[in-house]
């Protein structure tokens, strides 16, 4: 892959950085905006940020797969260690922080989503560090390790050439992921652990987009679907630009808004509609990465390749702010905006740090 593609690859994980911290920062500290927050929220169709992360992890896990397999599986537990030691650090501080200043954390009383955290802090984390608690914006790194640890399998039945039969368990496993899966079993450990939380995502729903994902990224890897990016169909172009084009409009109540779509594009489940509409819209831009250079961003790229640091700043970001939510509400809103873009801004910071950091080791040599 060639250094050009790769910063387009990093710009569109800075852009899904930033998006998906717009998402939270306006679902939680500023949701002052719903007009706006309904319109940035999967702004493109019936999918969002989220499955852009997924995916683009798989695709350059299975790509690392097919070229350079000993690197990726080498330092496999090296990457787990680092999810699951990030994810664990950040919710460690917080629960210091409760017992160093509770009073500054108030706030969290008043949602539903930080309120078990403040009454529980201890007991949540210890449950935390065996994935039984995964509170909100701290849910997908889990996930993320439990993806990870499986690739190993998924190479082996890759290389073995079962992928059918992998896809085949795949698409099984996301059927029962519908019928909520991970929520029958979230109810039968809460008899035993009431505090326990699985997380949002329905893990067995997701594993398809990553699966499918590391697939495609293994193959193109070898160059066997490069030419089906080269010379692309033409009926497949119209059929996905127009899925795509229905799917937006429906989304954002243009037209046959009296449906009701919840069903066939849940985010939890990772629906029907969601699904496609993603892999559509995927294929279109997987065309234009290759025909131009639009996400050759350096300045966004900087983002996506520090994309861990920042994803576990942005999680501390938006419970700090929540923090301060009531002050953000008294504020007017030019103060809110501005107040907003600084936060988005700030995304920078861990980059800034690992740069500070980086300068001190080279001169300590």
């Amino acid at each position: 892959m060639s250094l050009s593609r790769l910063i387009q690859i990093d710009a569109l994980r800075g852009l899904l950085l930033i998006m998906m911290t717009m998402d939270h920062l306006l679902l939680w500290p500023f949701d002052f905006w719903p007009t706006f927050y309904a319109h940035a929220y999967g702004p493109l169709g019936f999918f969002s940020a989220a499955e852009g992360f997924f995916f683009i992890s798989g695709l350059l896990a299975g790509l690392l797969l097919a070229t350079k397999p000993n690197v990726i599986l080498g330092n496999l537990s090296s990457r787990l260690w680092k999810l699951y030691i990030g994810n664990f650090l950040c919710l460690s501080i917080f629960t210091l922080s409760i017992f160093l200043a509770p009073s500054f954390f108030a706030q969290w009383s008043e949602s539903e989503w930080s309120r078990p955290l403040l009454e529980y802090p201890l007991p949540l984390t210890l449950l935390a560090s065996v994935f039984l608690y995964l509170p909100p914006f701290f849910n997908i790194l889990p996930v993320y390790f439990v993806f990870f640890l499986l690739l190993p399998l998924i190479y082996f039945l890759i290389k073995t050439n079962k992928v059918i039969w992998l896809l085949v368990s795949s698409s099984i496993i996301w059927s029962l992921g519908q019928f909520s899966l991970l929520a029958q079993i979230e109810s039968l450990v809460k008899k035993i652990i009431p505090l326990a939380s699985l997380g949002w995502f329905d893990i067995f729903s997701w594993q398809i987009l990553f699966v499918i994902a590391v697939i495609c990224g293994y193959y193109f890897g070898l160059g066997k679907i490069t030419k089906f990016i080269k010379i692309p169909s033409k009926s497949l172009i119209f059929f996905s630009l127009t899925f795509c084009v229905v799917c937006f409009f429906a989304r954002h109540g243009l037209f046959l808004a009296d449906i009701n779509w919840e069903k066939w594009s849940d985010v939890q489940s990772l629906g029907f509609l969601r699904l496609i509409n993603f892999f559509s819209a995927t294929y279109l831009i997987t065309l234009l990465l290759n025909k131009t250079k639009i996400f050759q961003l350096p300045i966004i790229a900087l983002l996506g390749r520090s994309s861990l640091s920042v994803f576990l700043y942005h999680s501390c970001l938006v419970y700090f702010l929540a923090a301060f939510k009531n002050q953000i509400d008294g504020l007017s809103n030019p103060l809110k905006i501005t107040v907003f873009c600084l936060s988005l801004l700030s995304l920078y910071l861990p980059i800034y740090f690992n740069y500070l950091k980086s300068l001190r080791y080279y001169y300590r040599l």
